[in-house]
């Protein structure tokens, strides 16, 4: 899989990161033809709510897929300009992944947004998030 992926990023021009946040972000869109936009929709009205959310969908999802290795989100410090949220997990190299798909539950809830991404050192990248 890493093989075909560095190929499709040389092809098509772009970075690692550039080209697995697309593949999140599109990953949605996928979902969204699929039905699935209906679940994604249910999960809460406001962005902290939707973030908080995503444990429960993966813990519903659990159930049809029991090898699923589950990432974690958890907001912290919400202000009125925005929130920081945690991601865990113990699979390497979704991070970018997650940031395209978190990006476009973004899209979803404000057009106008500003994403400051903070990663870390080790396996505990920071997102932290402010609307306008």
């Amino acid at each position: 899989m890493a093989r075909l992926s560095k190929k499709a990023f040389q092809f098509l021009g772009c970075n690692d990161s550039e080209f697995f946040e697309g593949m999140g972000y599109h990953f949605v869109n996928f979902l969204d033809q699929f039905g699935y936009g209906d679940v994604l929709a249910l999960l809460g009205r406001q962005l902290r709510d939707f973030l908080n959310g995503l444990d429960n969908l993966h813990e519903y999802l659990r159930f049809s897929y029991p090898r699923l290795r589950a990432p974690s989100y958890f907001c912290d410090n919400e202000t009125e300009n925005g929130l920081v949220l945690h991601y865990r997990s113990k699979r390497r190299g979704f991070v970018h992944y997650t940031i395209g798909q978190l990006r476009h539950g973004f899209d979803h809830f404000t057009s106008m947004i500003k994403t400051i991404i903070d990663i870390t050192a080790g396996l505990s990248p920071r997102l932290s998030t402010s609307w306008i």
